[in-house]
């Protein structure tokens, strides 16, 4: 409740911010401020989350991106189906069968803002998690999908749940219920609880596994399929940031090194300045 606190806090205190954007892009973007701030987040990536989702509407990134014609579809409560590279990946998977003979999943995550996702580990516990990473660690066969009775007022409370578990240890003993921890799955089903919205019949949270939502996009009944969508997000998203690496190089007249862009550090430096 604190994180949530402070949210209200800034809006009352600091209207000023962001002039000019309208209050549901100003709601977005700080929301997502608070959540890289007080969230564990991996310390190569915190300015890249600031040059995307920064709370300075100067911030020409910023303004690009909301005065983009090219709209990223993503929203919070959305979920990401994956099937991990890592050892445990497919035994967990496997395993689901017996609760769902289809499933493709081993773990899930559920999206925060455009290209941030929230989600449980062994190691992290409930941490953020950048798309790229994510892409980088799974199969190709991932699926997004979003409840079809998703609204801006639900988006909203989905927002305040996020922050709410934001930061909780990881259920390491998985269908035994536990109000202070969650495992991928449970912590998406708890999120949903939170803030009041119906999922999977009401399915107690921490028997809620990946299966459950890999039915759920094959059904399509109070789900729906949004990969396509998704993977053309993460197209533009890797252009935006790849174009902030190569300005660095632009301004300061550097040749662009090859095989590589422009590191997080000098990426910062070049907008700081």
């Amino acid at each position: 409740m604190r994180k949530v606190i402070y949210l209200l806090h800034i809006q009352k205190n600091d209207p000023e911010a962001y002039n000019g954007i309208e209050q549901n892009q100003f709601n977005y973007r700080l929301n997502t401020m608070i959540l890289t701030t007080h969230a564990k987040v991996d310390s190569e990536y915190e300015p890249i989350f600031s040059l995307l989702f920064g709370t300075n509407h100067n911030n020409d990134m910023i303004k690009k991106i909301l005065d983009s014609k090219e709209t990223i579809h993503m929203q919070a409560g959305d979920v990401l189906l994956v099937h991990g590279e890592n050892a445990l990946s497919k035994p967990i998977a496997k395993i689901q069968r017996v609760k769902y003979w289809r499933v493709r999943s081993s773990h899930v995550l559920i999206v925060v803002a455009e290209g941030i996702f929230l989600h449980a580990t062994g190691t992290d516990g409930v941490s953020l998690r950048f798309y790229r990473d994510e892409l980088n660690e799974i199969k190709t066969n991932w699926r997004m999908i979003r409840l079809k009775t998703m609204n801006k007022s639900k988006i909203d409370t989905l927002m305040q749940s996020i922050l709410y578990f934001n930061g909780q240890g990881y259920n390491k003993l998985f269908t035994l219920e536990n109000e202070d921890k969650s495992f991928c799955s449970e912590l998406v089903a708890k999120i949903y609880k939170h803030a009041g919205i119906k999922i999977l019949n009401n399915k107690p949270p921490h028997k809620v596994i990946p299966a459950d939502f890999d039915q759920e996009a094959d059904k399509h009944v109070e789900w729906k399929d949004i990969t396509i969508e998704t993977k053309n997000d993460f197209r533009l998203m890797d252009k935006e940031i790849k174009q902030y690496h190569l300005n660095y190089y632009n301004r300061k007249d550097f040749p662009v090194p090859l095989g590589r862009s422009a590191t997080v550090q000098e990426t910062i430096q070049y907008n700081m300045e």
